[in-house]
């Protein structure tokens, strides 16, 4: 066999020893710090048996393990994290369930899981394709599905109308999946998906940034799986893929060791924020190499932190210095509740409380006749209270309260983001970075119809309050610049303001 050497940026020590004790107390080591460990094995094929001689055989089991580094360095996946609440979605029957804190995989009709701005660009080559799920309780009966992907080019959000996700057009490449047994707190993942996302990436409309559906539809009814949702505050569900030529960026160091029975493997340590480690085997027995090479990626690294949406209400009125309405927060942690909206002309909101207790002002910003407010409160009490505004004189408004769960408390919320201009199309620019979650709220004259936010925004709310304001709001999962954007149904002078919430980590 001809093996591929590995890249340059590898400094490759030959060495002796037990390096299967070194990996084992290198994963008992990380065990211990109480991270959180995704386990993949990839299998490339390599020479096979019918060596005349051990020493040949030795040989061809380090070629093979150099051709397995070499995969290993060539094949750099990228991961998307199911972002927002209604991003991972159920149908029971034809009822579409868009909310809920854990997937009924092999229970319900469907599944649907869409993961935002997947930079693959069009028609690239994809190597390969997981979707990872975390279990949210052990189950063991007998679960098959076929995984589908939805064939648009840039796949729409899910809601709750009937058959949504069963009424999508689905891809030609399916992908079936006998499901193994499942214990809590254990991450699990799907054969390879990489034809189907193949098929999506090829279509002429297809643009490096779309956004991707996945459907798992039940094949069979008697078992299930069930996993942590987004609205569970666990780990969602996750889409690993690599594609082209990638190649890892960050400085390594590879040792080789040679091992007993003629055995030979990597053991390697990236300096990075993740701590990376692998082992590269491939064995010779007897006088034969083993047919396969075996690569497993030990990644160890904290469960990722998000904010989570809680609940929304709100409240307009016109002529009006006071306001009173109920809002409920759940039993979440790390709670913030934030309310915001828009005010006619130059009255100002002077005073707001939830339960009894102030919120803080963090800023307006005015447009015309309209302005846009924004106050919040860290860890508001759990239950229905009354949010209380209060006005300096009467007039017309259109407020929300929003409460999130997973939320820094020492610094829940960046410096406000603001933005004015007239026409139908508003835009807003908010620095986030993943698992940060924008939230952004318009004002402007009354309009007529609705008004439809950017792709990748969770519309929270779009109503008018009284004669002389409108306002509407949305959020969108973080990532390094989270362009906001509405558009209205009428030309008017606008406010927009938004934050970004930063996650407890």
């Amino acid at each position: 066999m001809n093996a591929q050497p590995p890249t340059q940026s590898a400094r490759i020590q030959h060495t002796t020893g037990m390096a299967y004790l070194g990996v084992l107390l290198m994963v008992l080591l990380l065990t211990l710090t109480g991270l959180t460990f995704i386990a993949t094995v990839r299998i490339s094929s390599m020479a096979t048996a019918g060596r005349l001689d051990a020493i040949q055989a030795d040989y061809l089991a380090e070629s093979a393990a150099n051709h397995a580094l070499w995969r290993l360095l060539n094949e750099e996946s990228l991961e998307y994290h199911i972002a927002q609440d209604r991003d991972d979605s159920e149908q029971d029957g034809d009822v579409s369930v868009p909310y809920g804190a854990t997937l009924e995989l092999g229970q319900r009709y469907y599944v649907g899981l869409r993961f935002l701005k997947v930079a693959i660009p069009q028609g690239e080559t994809v190597n390969a394709a997981r979707v990872l799920f975390t279990a949210s309780i052990d189950d063991n009966g007998p679960t098959w599905l076929t995984i589908y992907g939805e064939d648009s080019n840039s796949a729409g959000a899910f809601d709750d109308d009937d058959s949504d996700l069963s009424g999508r057009s689905r891809t030609d490449e399916d992908v079936p999946w006998s499901v193994p047994q499942w214990q809590r707190d254990t991450a699990y993942e799907t054969p390879d998906l990489s034809p189907i996302i193949q098929e999506i990436v090829d279509r002429p409309g297809w643009s490096a940034g779309n956004d991707i559906v996945l459907l798992f539809r039940t094949s069979w009814w008697g078992g299930r799986r069930r996993a942590y949702a987004r609205d569970s505050g666990m780990t969602p569900a996750m889409l690993s893929v690599s594609y082209g030529d990638q190649h890892p960026t960050s400085p390594t160091n590879y040792t080789m060791h040679a091992l007993a029975g003629g055995r030979y493997g990597y053991k390697i340590r990236r300096p990075s924020p993740i701590t990376f480690g692998t082992v590269a085997t491939v064995g010779a027995k007897g006088k034969s190499v083993a047919q396969q090479s075996y690569v497993a990626d030990i990644l160890a690294r904290e469960t990722p932190a998000f904010v989570t949406l809680d609940k929304i209400s709100k409240t307009g009125e016109a002529d009006k210095s006071l306001a009173t309405w109920s809002h409920t927060i759940g039993d979440g942690t790390n709670r913030l509740l934030v309310v915001c909206g828009s005010v006619h002309d130059t009255q100002t909101l002077t005073n707001l409380t939830y339960g009894g207790i102030s919120l803080v002002q963090h800023g307006t910003t005015s447009g015309g006749e309209r302005h846009v407010t924004m106050w919040y409160l860290v860890d508001p009490p759990v239950g229905t209270h009354d949010v209380s505004a209060t006005f300096n004189m009467s007039t017309h408004f259109r407020l929300a309260a929003v409460s999130f769960f997973g939320v820094d408390p020492s610094t829940p919320v960046d410096s406000l983001v603001a933005n004015t201009g007239t026409g139908t199309q508003v835009s807003l620019s908010v620095a986030s970075s993943v698992g940060c979650l924008a939230l952004g709220t318009i004002a402007g004259t009354k309009l007529s119809g609705p008004v439809a936010p950017a792709s990748g925004q969770t519309d929270l709310w779009s109503d008018a309050g009284g004669d002389e304001a409108w306002g509407a709001g949305s959020t969108e999962a973080g990532s390094a610049t989270v362009n906001m954007g509405w558009t209205l149904d009428a030309s008017c002078g606008w406010a927009a303001a938004g934050v970004n919430i930063n996650p407890a980590r």
